[in-house]
């Protein structure tokens, strides 16, 4: 049998004949036409004599072609500058495989590439200014841009690059004139590496920046960040490195903003003077975060479930301006160990499962908060408390509030009784072994009266009796705890008590 060496040379020769002549570029004013023997573009003069690609926001630039496109040396070819890739210049071309600006272009319009789903490699221009809303959203096979972002950089719109999903090049903003990036304008860049914001003059990463980024590992924010959005890094499931974490400057931390960065690592510190307080689910499921420093911040308020599953954080250190500490906050950190102060007098809400389920955290627990109005249900529950000291202000306390706390723990009432106890308030899992509880002989006892049973003479034979300064037992659903009378230094504090 004969071999056909010559063959699969041939039909290489045959194919690459084939292809269309690539030519300098040509101008037919007559049909509004740039053209290079591939592709043919339409364009349009601009009031100040140069062209934009493209001829309204109606109408693509596209008329034929495939491939790559280089119009790098239209000027230079046609007399031509192309200044302007105008609205929807070439939106979902499919033929589109790379793209070459040329530099005279500063503004990339609205959609101009969107949806162009078999673009793989964009080069911008150097001096490009502009890139408007959805510029390049939805490039799904995008792998690089070059430069990303070019120094000239002035504005960005909303979703530019959202869901270019195959997006390999590192993301560097040098531009000092661009001060906010816009919102969702990197969600879903799945590949993105890593950011450096370090030299921009960047105050604003709004909702949705670089929300739902797998790949991103690293990034470097700049010094003077004002303001983290709703969602701007949650699901960043890669994110280990971020540097500074966070800076002084910041003033808001919106909603979800770090939810599921579950390997950023590290201290957390939040000693932002002007940061007054961090928004619901902020740092929910932060597994890896190992202490959280707020001394030195202005937070009034930390909403529902902003450290909620920090299963690795072991110390605490709260604003000492803090006056409200929402649902859930620190529900399932697990390691915590220390939270100081333990807690601030400041304090007048305490939400829902505040510390729920943190089984390291135990001790001396004293609310020497003067407007304390309420402690939620469960807000403490399977917390090692041996001592509780709640505060002189009238006070509500929900259901299961104090629930696991340890046996024979001890209980300070402060003021008079509160407004509400809920059910199973101090379960401590111990019928045989209850927490006694210690309330003001200054306090009208009477107040007492709709959670107390009378003394009976088997009472004070139970060999767990305390003694003659009990007037009463709790009657906290089922659970029986000893009410005793005691004498108090005033009736308001903040102070230290101390067991007689």
């Amino acid at each position: 049998m004969k071999h056909h060496t010559l063959l699969p040379a041939l039909t290489a020769l045959c194919m690459v004949l084939a292809l269309p002549a690539m030519a300098d570029w040509s101008y037919n004013s007559e049909a509004g036409t740039i053209s290079d023997g591939n592709w043919t573009l339409k364009v349009n003069r601009q009031n100040d004599g140069t062209y934009s690609l493209g001829v309204s926001n109606s109408e693509r630039a596209y008329v034929a072609g495939s491939g790559m496109l280089d119009l790098y040396n239209v000027e230079a070819e046609t007399g031509i500058a192309l200044s302007y890739a105008f609205n929807n210049a070439l939106s979902g071309c499919m033929e589109l495989t790379e793209v070459v600006l040329p530099d005279t272009i500063t503004t990339i319009g609205l959609s101009a590439f969107q949806n162009c789903s078999n673009l793989v490699s964009a080069t911008l221009p150097v001096n490009l200014a502009r890139i408007q809303a959805d510029g390049f959203r939805n490039c799904t096979a995008l792998e690089t841009v070059t430069p990303f972002l070019p120094e000239t950089i002035t504005y960005l719109g909303e979703n530019c690059f959202n869901g270019t999903l195959s997006l390999r090049s590192p993301l560097v903003v040098r531009s000092t004139k661009l001060t906010s990036l816009p919102k969702n304008c990197f969600s879903n860049s799945r590949s993105l590496p890593s950011v450096d914001l370090s030299g921009s003059a960047v105050v604003t990463l709004p909702e949705g920046t670089f929300y739902n980024n797998y790949a991103l590992t690293e990034v470097i924010l700049p010094e003077n960040l004002a303001t983290i959005g709703n969602n701007c890094f949650r699901s960043c499931t890669s994110l280990t490195n971020m540097v500074p974490f966070l800076p002084d400057t910041v003033r808001s931390i919106g909603e979800s903003s770090f939810y599921g960065t579950t390997n950023l690592v590290g201290d957390l510190k939040l000693n932002c003077p002007d940061l007054k307080s961090v928004s619901k689910t902020a740092f929910l499921n932060n597994v890896r975060l190992t202490s959280v420093d707020m001394s030195g911040s202005g937070i009034t308020r930390l909403y529902n479930q902003v450290f909620q599953n920090g299963r690795g954080i072991t110390n605490v250190v709260l604003s000492p301006v803090l006056r409200s500490i929402g649902n859930g906050v620190f529900q399932d950190c697990s390691s915590l160990e220390s939270v100081t102060p333990f807690l601030p007098k400041n304090l007048t809400s305490i939400g829902e499962k505040a510390f729920d389920s943190c089984s390291a955290l135990g001790g001396e627990l004293e609310l020497v908060c003067e407007e304390m109005t309420s402690i939620s249900k469960q807000a403490f529950v399977g917390v090692n408390l041996t001592k509780v000291t709640l505060p002189v202000s009238a006070l509500t306390i929900g259901d299961s509030c104090f629930s696991g706390i340890e046996p024979g723990a001890e209980v300070f009432f402060l003021g008079a009784a509160p407004a509400r106890l809920g059910a199973n308030v101090f379960n401590t899992g111990a019928t045989a072994n209850p927490c006694i509880i210690y309330a003001c002989r200054i306090m009208d006892q009477d107040g007492w009266a709709n959670y107390t049973t009378a003394l009976t003479d088997s009472d004070r034979a139970r060999e767990s009796y305390p003694g003659p300064g009990t007037f009463g037992v709790l009657v906290n659903n089922s659970y029986r705890h000893w009410l005793m009378s005691w004498n108090s230094p005033a009736a308001s504090g903040p102070f230290i008590i101390s067991i007689f």
